[in-house]
């Protein structure tokens, strides 16, 4: 009840900081699509998943990579039939930079029985979207909307939902297990973006027996505890009988696997998926980066040019000033010495009439 009441006041606060004093930044964020600097949407949330997420932050802010990183994670679970289950990833900006946290949710549903449950009163940024290609630089793209016929089986709809605000869950869900990583890990955003990739793509086709919102919250937790250890502190430290459970009847083991579920689609496995497609993710942002600052190189390599060419004209110019001044200088000399020759010649002539002057007439 009373972190019921503290999430709901918590909630309201930031709504009321959003509208009076919105976002109240040392320096703009990098990663606008997390921590969006546009006041309005501070009450809003962005359903996407996390192709798109990867594919948006590559594309439009990828020096953002790394900025949102996650200090904790939540295994949930709704107390209701069919005990949906699904991940919360508290994200911060690492600065401590007020304003910048931000809830991820992680979850899966049947693309034909979409989401009815509502889990907070905010509207949706925009509708969900699938893709199900590999990843790269190129990997993600919108994808089809969902019908609403219900069914056991049909096309997986994973979604990777950001809240710009904390996130008001329902009475019904329950935390059955939590990480807090440590102050100086960098467990980012971009990295369960990624785990929740390799999960869509090992098993894009929703399963009630096999991969459902059991198996598919599980494996990312999994491999999350795997790829980070000794990074995080786990809360309880032995995992929760009530995982992967509908209701008293088990569904999916710890692996998390049954016998639906071939070996290939455990976590063990798909870590080694995780690890190679992540190392690309890194080399392929790198890239974007280097695409995204070429405009800027270019820009800065002309006005370097711009300059250079400015500086050789000014020192040319100089040169050609010191080149006149020095044959004015010249001229000068030489008019002073013509002027001193005249004066010489001037000073003889009187000389010579003077000593002319002084003979007597008579002695020529």
């Amino acid at each position: 009840m009373f972190s019921t009441t503290r999430k709901v006041l918590k909630f309201l606060f930031y709504s009321a900081m959003a509208s009076i004093a919105p976002h109240i930044d040392t320096e703009p964020p990098k990663n606008t699509i997390i921590f969006d600097p546009d006041p309005h949407v501070h009450n809003l949330r962005k359903t996407v998943n996390a192709c798109a997420y990867l594919r948006d932050l590559a594309r439009y802010c990828p020096h953002g990579a790394g900025e949102a990183v996650i200090k904790k994670v939540e295994f949930m679970k709704s107390s209701r039939v069919p005990n949906h289950e699904f991940l919360l990833c508290h994200v911060k900006d690492p600065r401590n930079i007020a304003g910048r946290d931000t809830v991820i949710q992680i979850e899966r549903f049947n693309d034909n029985t979409p989401p009815q449950r509502p889990r907070t009163d905010i509207p949706s940024l925009q509708p969900p979207t699938k893709d199900r290609r590999s990843l790269s630089s190129q990997s993600v793209s919108d994808a089809s909307s969902h019908s609403s016929s219900p069914s056991l089986f049909g096309q997986a709809l994973d979604l990777f939902t950001i809240f710009c605000m904390p996130v008001i869950t329902s009475k019904d869900d329950n935390v059955l297990s939590t990480l807090t990583f440590d102050d100086d890990s960098t467990f980012s955003a971009e990295e369960a973006g990624v785990m929740a990739m390799v999960a869509s793509d090992a098993a894009d086709e929703y399963s009630a027996i096999s991969h459902q919102c059991y198996w598919y919250a599980r494996v990312i937790f999994n491999i999350i505890v795997e790829t980070q250890a000794g990074k995080y502190t786990k809360r309880p430290l032995e995992d929760n009988k009530r995982m992967g459970k509908r209701g008293v009847i088990r569904i999916v083991n710890n692996a998390p696997s049954n016998f639906f579920i071939p070996p290939s689609d455990t976590s063990q496995r798909l870590v080694h998926s995780y690890r190679a497609k992540w190392h690309q993710w890194q080399v392929d942002i790198e890239e974007k980066k280097k695409e995204k600052d070429a405009p800027l190189r270019r820009e800065e390599a002309a006005r370097r040019t711009a300059e250079a060419a400015a500086e050789r004209e000014r020192l040319e110019a100089q040169r050609r000033e010191e080149g006149l001044l020095r044959k004015l200088q010249r001229k000068d000399e030489e008019l002073a010495k013509m002027r001193r020759e005249i004066g010489d010649q001037k000073r003889d002539q009187a000389l010579h009439l003077d000593q002319v002057s002084s003979f007597p007439p008579n002695t020529i």
